[in-house]
């Protein structure tokens, strides 16, 4: 079992902002875990970061107008590729006649889903 110093995780990680299309996702992590509030002294909890989806509606001043928030399945290990792929997930549902239960559906996938269906593209590219 791979041990994670998750507190230098925590330390090395900073804000990523993905803008797609007329959407822009923002993750961040707030002291989340599995379960709550992240627990350093729980051998079994992870720390979990937080999406924020906005719109860009240009009424009056430009501005974001948030949509949806939720905790994710991503840890702060996470790479920015997959980063950028759950974006482009959250901007389609945001973009659906009903995004709520796409978007709740998306919080579950994990970093090793999103890694392997961005190995599947490249290996399509490749083929």
């Amino acid at each position: 079992m791979k041990v994670v110093d998750w507190q230098k995780a925590l330390g090395d990680w900073s804000n990523c902002t993905v803008e797609v299309g007329e959407f822009l996702v923002e993750f961040d992590y707030i002291d989340e875990g599995n379960s709550g509030d992240y627990n350093d002294d729980d051998p079994d909890d992870v720390p979990r970061l937080r999406f924020y989806c906005y719109r860009y509606e240009p009424i009056e001043e430009d501005y974001w107008e948030l949509g949806y928030s939720y905790c994710t399945m991503l840890t702060p290990l996470v790479s920015k590729a997959v980063l950028h792929r759950y974006a482009d997930m959250i901007a389609d549902a945001l973009d659906s006649g009903s995004p709520k239960r796409r978007i709740e559906e998306i919080t579950w996938i994990t970093e090793e889903d999103i890694e392997a269906n961005i190995k599947g593209d490249s290996d399509e590219k490749v083929s």
